[in-house]
């Protein structure tokens, strides 16, 4: 199974998603994400990509703890480590190329399930001067209005996260096998 959860300027950089469904996993991977971020340059006095230099995003969510994700800050660390979160590091924005960048990561490796009522909160972060804080819907989308008369920014930047989950057939008895005897 495939689960695609997709952050935009309506959603901004934080939003709770509830599964729907019952899912019964051994192994859940992060394949990796597609965006498409305004590039530096456009409409940068709003808000957009940073006039700065480019805005570094991690990914965060409430679904992982320590035994899926540890997030190290390296070098002159001061970061305590209860605030740095289970983070990946995705890139930055303006920067980034906007097709898939792939991950195939394993994130968990052992039978778990997620019931139908689950929610799991998802977060766009960033890291400066040691603190980590949310970037803004601005920074990762742009503040551009969504209106068909054209230009740079008449879309509705976002973020696409891309999960497969893998479950056991053994295990979970989900599937059936036939033998098909040979024709003569």
């Amino acid at each position: 199974m495939l689960l695609v959860f997709r952050l935009t300027k309506a959603t901004g950089t934080e939003a709770t998603f509830t599964v729907g469904k019952e899912i019964i996993m051994d192994k859940l991977i992060f394949k990796g994400w597609s965006a498409d971020f305004p590039q530096k340059g456009e409409n940068d006095g709003a808000g957009n990509a940073p006039t700065a230099g480019p805005k570094t995003i991690y990914l965060e969510m409430d679904c992982f703890d320590d035994n899926s994700i540890v997030f190290y800050q390296g070098r002159n660390n001061t970061i305590a480590g209860s605030t740095i979160g289970n983070m990946i590091p995705l890139g930055a924005v303006g920067e980034v190329a906007t097709g898939y960048n792939k991950f195939d990561m394993t994130l968990i490796d052992y039978p778990e399930v997620w019931e139908a009522t689950k929610t799991i909160t998802i977060k766009l972060r960033q890291i400066e001067t040691n603190v980590v804080s949310s970037l803004t819907t601005g920074q990762a989308f742009g503040t551009d209005v969504d209106t068909d008369s054209g230009g740079p920014n008449n879309m509705d930047h976002g973020i696409n996260l891309y999960f497969e989950v893998q479950r056991n057939p053994v295990a979970h008895n989900i599937l059936q096998n036939f033998d098909i005897a040979d024709a003569s």
